[in-house]
């Protein structure tokens, strides 16, 4: 493996190194957390961001292969369901253009919030796969599609006490970076900071 903090060599080796992790007597006993929850990031190379559907379908086939018990969660897919199920959706798609940016926004975010829609939904996405006692790992894909509307640490930190038992790996166009002096931070295609975030740890080095 590359120095700390760095990417793998390509998005195949990263994919590759997740299933490793997932797979593992290590992961699967949860050893090494020092009694934190056991969220996990899966962060790759924002340049690789054209072909992570094509790596993500090929470790969730291979985990199927092994009988793995994964809760697979697109969160993406997920809000736009919320959307289209929403009374409001459809007056704020023919406002938009009478709207301010700032305004039409506001009534998207408002419609997933993030505590009281959002994570919720994701918690009865995972009871619908089995609940936390029934599944070996969730796996979160597509929370940076909607950025600023969500942003990755707001949402683990709304997941915790719904889902805080079961170990859940949330995948991240970006960097996590952990230092024990100084406050850890998640950063969205490496540019964007995503506010401090401490709790979850990175998966490609467990």
């Amino acid at each position: 493996m590359s120095k700390r903090g760095a990417y793998l060599e390509s998005l195949r080796e990263t994919f590759d190194c997740a299933y490793r992790v997932l797979t593992s007597e290590r992961f699967k006993k949860m050893e090494g957390l020092s009694n934190e929850v056991p969220f996990f990031v899966l962060r790759y190379k924002p340049d690789w961001e054209p072909s992570v559907d094509k790596e993500l379908a090929r470790l969730l086939r291979h985990l199927r292969e092994e009988r793995y018990r994964l809760a697979d969660v697109d969160v993406f897919a997920l809000a736009v369901e919320i959307w289209k199920g929403s009374p409001f959706f459809g007056q704020m798609l023919s406002m938009e253009a009478q709207l301010d940016s700032d305004t039409f926004r506001a009534g998207l975010s408002g419609v997933i919030d993030v505590e009281g829609v959002l994570a919720p939904a994701i918690k009865t996405a995972v009871d619908e796969a089995g609940g936390e006692e029934n599944v070996d790992a969730v796996l979160l894909s597509g929370v940076h599609h909607l950025f600023p509307l969500v942003r990755t640490h707001l949402l683990l930190n709304c997941l915790q006490p719904l889902l805080g038992r079961v170990p859940m790996v949330v995948t991240f166009p970006g960097s996590y970076h952990q230092s024990p002096s100084t406050h850890s931070a998640l950063v969205l295609f490496d540019q964007i900071s995503q506010d401090n975030y401490y709790r979850a740890f990175d998966l490609v080095k467990f």
